[in-house]
């Protein structure tokens, strides 16, 4: 049946590195949340360099997830 491998472990990260019209493509799926981001490249650009990109990227994003305190609008403007 579809879905019985295993659990994805608490922080997972996967990453996926795919070549589009010469630049790299990585992508960065959290596994608890599937929220996925993903960064440009240079084709020649290290893998390294892409992962830790996208991984910061992602972080950055569940972050601001997480913080979803509503946002009181300025005051509004007086008119003369």
């Amino acid at each position: 049946m579809a879905g019985d491998g295993p659990r994805p472990r608490r922080g997972e990260i996967y990453l996926e590195l795919t070549f589009v019209a010469g630049y790299a493509r990585m992508a960065a799926i959290d596994a608890d949340t599937g929220t996925e981001v993903f960064v440009l490249g240079p084709i020649r650009t290290p893998r390294a360099e892409l992962e830790g990109l996208a991984i910061r990227k992602l972080k950055r994003k569940l972050a601001e997830a997480k913080d979803t305190r509503p946002v009181k609008p300025p005051p509004r403007g007086r008119f003369a």
